[in-house]
């Protein structure tokens, strides 16, 4: 996961603290449910079924008058049979005595007043029967239950709350959670049944506050947990390695890393550093050898090693003075460029250009580029030197596009130090927009050997030159036994081929064909092959004219300098 996705990481965060609050709503809300009207209406349905099945009941056992109270099923609690004259059967689930005469007097003497139907609620004492009245012929059967008693055993069984009211209940001193059912009267006013579901009377209110601070604090465990907690266990790693080799003083060693993100950045700029430990311990260790030997040579006092002394003391001095007159160059931009061709396919159509640094010393005349790169990395000029370089080369690429076509590309060689420094990926970022436009058409060279040693950290910095558009190739190419396998993982566009094989071309011929098959596998790879250092007729003659390459050599074109090669 890369740091720039912290934006991500952070809706993420907002998403899942949202659905954590909603979450815990919703499960608040199934654990305080309060039956809902449409509930209610459920309700009232199920407790109508349920008292027309017991009247069914009633009315099937008071059709049938021989059977007994034990024959009965538990619902009923009263049964009675007379006729007109004599008291045929009577039984009641009443344990008292006193309550079951009294039970059986009410009823004969409800028998003798008028009765709005043969089905419904009466009272006794304080209890109210549900009673069915059948009769045939002169045989009069009851069937009772005491409606209370059936009321609270429904309760039990159904988690309903039922109660029975003589009066019906004002509607607005009711919710509408509340079902009322009314139960017609054989004599005098009907009852009322209320039913309501159970509920915890204890509800607690959903916090709003209290959900978002505890679901905030959990996503951002889970996002710390997710996403940061690798990303401070790479930097713990990243310190610690860097850490160990600074305690060390093994400054050839490198920090270690995986992935493109910011971390990797840092680590290819700690591996920047660790080289230029690595160089100026170097550097400390040859001046102590010098300075022993001096040293040395001083302690014999011997006229051949103190004229010997002298003279080296005298090429220091003339180094020294190359070096000052060399950043006196860089500071007045006393450094010039000249410009050798790239030839296509045909030989006649040039392609592109390759910038080649040059230094013409006062005193000592033309400086080979070799040389004075040389000097720029002991005297601290490098980066100052390749601000120049890459200046120049844009410049002139502007020059030469302008002149000579659009398709022109320019090609910029890299040393190893230049190549793994910093300062060449800053002073890409701070080129205006004009030159960023020519990025496209600029290629650096960068040594095979450069690559081969340190391969992991070239690919790195190749991606990372890349983001900014140039292209890359690898010079002096195919030196390597691992050349192949390197190609096919490099992200380059163009290779060039080492001068060995072009020096070979006259007296070995397999040096053609190695060359065309070299040619044919990289134009597999999408990457373009540039034979260079053509400095013969023969050798360009001895090269097939149907070869996938391009070419370069004083044969086809010298360098000359930037003006000149306008002219041409």
């Amino acid at each position: 996961m890369q740091l720039k996705g912290k934006t991500l990481a952070l809706i993420f965060w907002a998403l899942m603290t949202l659905a954590l609050v909603l979450i815990s709503a919703w499960a608040h809300r199934l654990a305080t449910h309060t039956p809902s009207t449409r509930e209610a209406q459920l309700i009232q349905r199920n407790f109508e079924v349920m008292l027309q099945s017991l009247e069914q009941r009633l009315q099937w056992l008071a059709a049938h008058p021989e059977l007994t109270l034990e024959q009965l099923p538990a619902a009923v609690d009263v049964r009675l049979v007379v006729d007109r004259q004599d008291l045929l059967q009577y039984d009641t689930r009443l344990q008292n005595a006193d309550a079951r005469d009294s039970l059986l007097s009410s009823l004969v003497n409800f028998l003798k007043v008028p009765r709005q139907g043969n089905t419904g609620v009466t009272y006794w004492r304080d209890k109210v029967l549900l009673m069915v009245v059948e009769e045939q012929d002169q045989v009069i059967s009851i069937a009772a239950t005491f409606l209370g008693d059936w009321l609270l055993q429904l309760s039990a069984e159904l988690n309903y709350r039922l109660s029975l009211s003589a009066d019906p209940l004002d509607p607005t001193a009711t919710d509408n959670t509340t079902a009322l059912i009314r139960l017609s009267s054989m004599v005098g006013q009907p009852v009322y049944v209320t039913a309501t579901a159970l509920s915890d009377e204890q509800v607690l209110p959903f916090l709003w506050w209290l959900s978002v601070a505890v679901s905030a604090a959990v996503s951002g465990v889970i996002v710390w947990t997710l996403y940061y907690r690798p990303i401070w266990k790479r930097l713990q790693n990243l310190l610690l390695q860097t850490r160990q080799i600074m305690n060390s003083g093994q400054f050839h060693e490198r920090v270690l890393y995986q992935g493109r993100d910011e971390i990797a950045e840092t680590a290819v700029q700690i591996n920047g550093v660790l080289s230029s430990l690595e160089y100026c311990y170097n550097l400390m260790a040859k001046t102590n050898m010098i300075t022993t030997e001096l040293l040395e040579k001083v302690d014999r006092q011997s006229a051949p090693a103190l004229e010997s002394e002298l003279t080296e003391e005298g090429e220091l001095k003339s180094s020294l003075d190359v070096v000052a007159r060399l950043s006196e160059a860089f500071q007045t931009d006393a450094l010039d460029l000249f410009v050798q061709p790239v030839f296509a396919e045909d030989r006649q159509r040039v392609v592109g250009y390759e910038a080649l640094a040059r230094w013409m010393d006062p005193e000592v005349g033309m400086v080979a580029p070799a040389e004075f790169v040389s000097m720029c990395e002991k005297a601290g000029l490098l980066d100052m030197m390749t601000t120049l370089v890459l200046r120049h080369g844009l410049n002139a690429l502007h020059r030469l596009r302008e002149h000579r076509g659009q398709h022109l590309t320019m090609s910029i060689n890299l040393s190893a130090s230049q190549f793994f420094s910093p300062a060449l990926v800053t002073e890409l970022s701070s080129l205006d927009a004009e030159d960023k436009a020519l990025l496209p058409a600029l290629e650096f060279e960068i040594r095979e050997a450069t690559v081969t040693h340190d391969f992991e950290q070239a690919v790195l910095v190749i991606r990372k030159l890349k983001q900014f558009g140039v292209r890359i190739c690898i010079d002096d190419y195919g030196l390597s036994r691992y050349s192949l396998m390197y190609l096919q993982r490099l992200p380059v566009d163009a290779i060039k081929l080492s001068a060995a094989f072009t020096e070979r071309l006259i007296w070995e011929d397999r040096q053609s064909a190695f060359i065309d098959g070299i040619a044919r596998f990289a134009a597999g790879l999408g990457v373009r092959v540039i034979v260079k250092h053509i400095e013969t007729e023969q050798q360009l003659e001895t090269l097939a004219p149907d070869l996938p390459v391009e070419y370069q050599g004083v044969a086809l074109a010298p360098p000359a300098p930037l003006d000149v090669a306008l002219e041409r």
